[in-house]
């Protein structure tokens, strides 16, 4: 990264802690490829929802990304319609 676009960054990530001081993850993840999971799954759709999913769907499916990649349609069939399964499948490819 470029050492503007650092500053630019930080400038950036310093206003929203000014302006947000208590602001907290609301996911719940246990690794970081459950986070990524979490964060793509909770395009328009609610924390609470994605969350709702995922306290059963991780502990099931606890494995390696390899793994996870095979059985992702489970995932998708536990969502609400969105209007965006189409795409969260395709990150998830």
């Amino acid at each position: 990264m470029r050492e503007a676009s650092k500053e630019y960054a930080n400038r950036i990530l310093k206003l929203l802690q000014d302006h947000y001081p208590d602001a907290k993850m609301i996911l719940k993840w246990g690794n970081n490829f459950e986070l990524l999971v979490a964060i793509i799954l909770s395009a328009q759709c609610t924390d609470k929802k994605v969350n709702e999913v995922t306290s059963t769907l991780f502990p099931k499916y606890r494995v390696e990304r390899k793994e996870f990649k095979e059985k992702y349609k489970d995932v998708i069939a536990h969502l609400p319609a969105s209007g965006g399964n189409e795409v969260k499948q395709s990150l998830l490819d």
